[in-house]
């Protein structure tokens, strides 16, 4: 937030900052004091609204467009922070929903049970709920 701030971004709690390398995870207050030196990071959308955009696009109609979602999804995932804010979001449930449907097959249905083990694996949401 610091670099954000310097740089005068308006609606600067749209952005944050990631990993340039790796698993690209997002950084917070709590990870801050974790980067060294030299550490390579990007500016990216912040993951509420990295959540938000993936969630719109995977209920959109179009498959080309659902089927990139999901596995920007699958990647993302893997972040503890914009895992939160997907799950937040009720996002386990379309997940949840699009593999009950049946109409999910090949690559989509991959990504989708990828995403969807992912969110789970943080312990967020306890299996029993679902």
């Amino acid at each position: 937030a610091v670099c954000v701030l310097s740089w005068s971004l308006s609606g600067s709690e749209q952005f944050a900052l990631r990993y340039a390398d790796g698993p690209q995870l997002y950084i917070t207050e709590q990870s801050r004091c974790d980067i060294k030196n030299g550490t390579i990071l990007r500016l990216a959308i912040s993951p509420a609204r990295a959540a938000r955009q993936l969630l719109e696009r995977i209920q959109s109609h179009g498959i080309d467009a659902r089927l990139e979602a999901l596995k920007e999804l699958a990647k993302l995932s893997a972040d503890p922070t914009f895992a939160t804010e997907f799950i937040n979001m009720e996002g386990i449930g379309t997940l949840a929903r699009l593999v009950e449907s049946g109409t999910h097959f090949g690559e989509m249905l991959a990504f989708t049970l990828t995403a969807f083990l992912e969110l789970m694996d943080h312990g967020i949401v306890s299996w029993d709920l679902i």
